[in-house]
């Protein structure tokens, strides 16, 4: 089963992935690309292009788990950086998924100079255009006209 503990380590693969890629494809990028082994109980996440679809691939002892959450509205905040592999907690994870982002900041207030997190929540908005559009109090008039027409039934039809 999967492993949502908090010992749990999750890396997310920055920047751009083809998520038309399975169990097989994905495991491959982790070797390959990253060097790590993907039969490890670790969770690697990766995001496409546009920022709308998230998946996670876990090896649970048995065979892979992927774990995926479509946006229908807005993207997520997910880091720019190619080629990169960062860890992050489960809450972090957990904060992506939700359509928040995260960043480190240092503080005063530890007395040390550390570092700690902070979730940042963008309204929902998915780019900068729309941060802004969001941060002025900008409301989209009708929220389901960009599934119209498209034969995807909208959030309150399902």
């Amino acid at each position: 089963m999967l492993d949502f503990s908090g010992s749990t380590t999750v890396y997310l693969a920055c920047g751009v992935t083809d998520l038309r890629k399975s169990y097989t494809g994905l495991a491959a990028i982790i070797k390959l690309k990253f060097h790590l082994d993907p039969y490890s109980r670790c969770m690697f996440a990766f995001c496409n292009r546009r920022r709308t679809l998230i998946k996670i691939l876990q090896w649970d002892g048995s065979g892979f788990w992927i774990l995926m959450k479509r946006l229908e509205r807005n993207a997520f905040h997910w880091p720019d950086t190619p080629d990169e592999l960062r860890k992050v907690t489960l809450k972090e994870i957990h904060w992506l998924c939700d359509g928040s982002g995260f960043y480190r900041r240092t503080t005063e207030q530890d007395g040390q100079g550390g570092h700690a997190l902070f979730a940042e929540d963008y309204a929902g908005a998915s780019s900068k255009a729309g941060r802004n559009a969001a941060e002025a109090g900008i409301k989209d008039p009708d929220p389901g006209i960009e599934n119209k027409g498209t034969g995807i039934p909208e959030r309150n039809a399902l």
